[in-house]
């Protein structure tokens, strides 16, 4: 048998208040993620850079992941993409 909807009592104006101050809390953490995304895809264009230089440069995958803290293959996961723009 189907549920009748009930329709929910209407919200005390503490309850307004708090959904008004919840929802600007929650616009001032999206603000705060979307300025903190873009600094981090800008710090990572800067690695690129750098990565790709040290490639160039004949620095090994090995060399360049033990001072990232990461493997080799996250490391050629960052190189890969401009090999082959070089290659065209």
């Amino acid at each position: 048998m189907a549920r009748a909807h009930r329709k929910k009592p209407p919200l005390s104006d503490e309850q307004q208040f708090r959904n008004a101050q919840d929802l600007e809390t929650v616009k001032l953490l999206t603000e705060m993620i979307r300025r903190h995304q873009a600094e981090i895809n800008r710090l990572a264009e800067q690695r690129t850079k750098v990565v790709l230089y040290l490639r160039g440069n004949r620095v090994s995958y090995r060399a360049l992941a033990e001072s990232m803290g990461t493997s080799e293959q996250n490391v050629y996961k960052i190189v890969r993409p401009h090999l082959a723009r070089r290659k065209k």
